[in-house]
Formats: C-alpha cells, sequence, structure tokens
C-alpha cells in the first residue's frame, strides 16, 4: 500500500467514525508508524511496509475509541518544543503557553531568577521557562508517580542544570522545602469541579482525574496555593496560574490580600483564561 492510499484508508476510516480532525489526526499517525515526514506523505509514493500498515491500522482503531492522539503518539509540541506524553499525565494545551509567556515577561530584567511549577504534570511550563531562560533555576514539583516520570523523562530531554524535579505533595506547603524563595510561581492546577468530571470528552477521561479535579467547587488547590505559596513570593513577584473563565473573579479576591495588583487575563479564543497576582 502506497502512503497516499494508506491516508486516503485512514482518513475516510476515522470520519466515518466521526472523529473530528480525521485528516490531521491520520497524518500525524502516518508520520508516527511509517517514520516518515510530512513532504514523503504528501509526495505519496512511497510504500507502507505490511507490518506498519498492521500497526498504524491498530492505532486507527484505538483513536476511534476514544483513545487519545497524543497517548498514541508518545509526544506532542508545546512552545515548539517535544515533550513526552502518555498514560498518568496530563496533555500539553496550546491555551497553557500563555502561562509561560507571562512568567518569560514578569521575569525580564532579573538575573538569576527562581521560578516554581506547582503540579508540574509533564513538565511542559517550567521546562519551557527553563528552556527561555536558562539563567532561571526553575522548580517542578510533581506528586504522582506516572507523571513524574514522565517529568524526569523530559527533564532528561530537554532540561539542563537549571531545572530540578521535586517529587512533593504541594498540600504540605513551601515550609516542608528548603529552597530559595520564588520571583515567580506558575501552576495549572486542576481545577474542574468534581461533578463535572463525568461529562467530560472520552480524550479527556482518559488523562488522570488527578489532573482534573479540583474538588467540589473547582477550587481546592487555589486555595493551597494561596495559603500555603502565595506569602513566599519575593516582593515585586508574581503568582500565575491557569483557570476555567467562570473562577476568575473568585481567584482575584482569593489573592488580591497579599498582593498589590491582580490581572485577568484571556487567552486567543477570547477566553478569560489566566490569574495573575503581582506582589
Amino acid at each position: 500500500m502506497t502512503l497516499s492510499q494508506a491516508l486516503a484508508y485512514a482518513v475516510q476510516k476515522l470520519e466515518s467514525a466521526g472523529v473530528e480532525n480525521a485528516r490531521f489526526d491520520s497524518r500525524c499517525l502516518l508520520e508516527r508508524f511509517a517514520n516518515v515526514g510530512l513532504t514523503e506523505i504528501m509526495m505519496g509514493s512511497g510504500e507502507l511496509l505490511k507490518a506498519d500498515f498492521d500497526a498504524f491500522d491498530s492505532a486507527l482503531d484505538k483513536r476511534i475509541s476514544g483513545y487519545p492522539l497524543q497517548y498514541i503518539l508518545e509526544e506532542w509540541e508545546f512552545m515548539g518544543i517535544t515533550f513526552s506524553v502518555g498514560e498518568g499525565v496530563l496533555i500539553p494545551r496550546p491555551e497553557t503557553e500563555l502561562l509561560v509567556e507571562l512568567a518569560l515577561k514578569r521575569i525580564e530584567g532579573i538575573d538569576n531568577p527562581v521560578v516554581f511549577d506547582l503540579c508540574s504534570g509533564s513538565g511542559c511550563i517550567g521546562l519551557s521557562i527553563s528552556k527561555f531562560r536558562p539563567d532561571a533555576q526553575v522548580y517542578l514539583f510533581e506528586k504522582y508517580d506516572a507523571a513524574f516520570s514522565f517529568l524526569e523523562k523530559n527533564c532528561r530531554n530537554i532540561g539542563n542544570e537549571n531545572v530540578h524535579a521535586v517529587k512533593f505533595d504541594i498540600t504540605l506547603g513551601a515550609d516542608a522545602l528548603r529552597l530559595p524563595k520564588p520571583d515567580v510561581i506558575v501552576s495549572n492546577p486542576p481545577y474542574i469541579r468534581s461533578d463535572e468530571m463525568n461529562v467530560l470528552q472520552p480524550e479527556v477521561l482518559c488523562e488522570p482525574s488527578t489532573a482534573l479535579d479540583g474538588g467540589e467547587d473547582g477550587m481546592d488547590f487555589y486555595r493551597i496555593i494561596a495559603n500555603k505559596w502565595q506569602p513566599i513570593i519575593k516582593r515585586h513577584g508574581s503568582l500565575i496560574v491557569e483557570c476555567d473563565s467562570q473562577q476568575t473573579i473568585a481567584l482575584a479576591r482569593m489573592f488580591m490580600p497579599q498582593c498589590l495588583k491582580v490581572s485577568i487575563i484571556s487567552d486567543l479564543n477570547g477566553l478569560q483564561r489566566v490569574v495573575c497576582a503581582d506582589t
């Protein structure tokens, strides 16, 4: 079977099953399992070996079942950097890049800044910051074994001497550690309400509930961050968190007593996505 035939087969199979973005998913999977680039696929004349086609076809079936494309590919791009992902770790999303951009803006002009990334997961936020600011000392905190294994792998593949993976439960607070005070704390914590968990899309339900479920009102981790982590930020520092658009006002009020200014920032889709508290 030629590459063009394999692509046409995959698109038809995914479209018939109602998979959104069938052409994009088909191309990504064909690149992965045929071990070819986009140019070769567009030329279409190369042959797909039977063993590779069988693996490709099995991957299509997985995708039809609702299994995330990113988990099948075992990697995903974020801020132009490729991160290893899989079961047990949250998939990096483009809207979260806003956290990185805001953090980089706030550490401009600071020599050797210290950055904490709470609930780090794959490490996509903290490691991206470290790549753009190699003089920063970036600490990435993650509690769960499966996620931490991906964090360590990404630190080995992407990081350098300025990144520190810390296996730690952030609910214990910063007092349990002996680390320098941060200039910036960033976090994309679990923030979905518990009663909304069972209505998430099948792909999202494949991701770890521990990275999604924020408790009864979705605010459990923000309270921990406000009470146990915000107080340790250096003067003229910042706390930057991702949240649901319906949580922004409550978060601004929560963070306000300990800071000079609170900002609510919208993502490229116009949704209020991030709350920044500047001390």
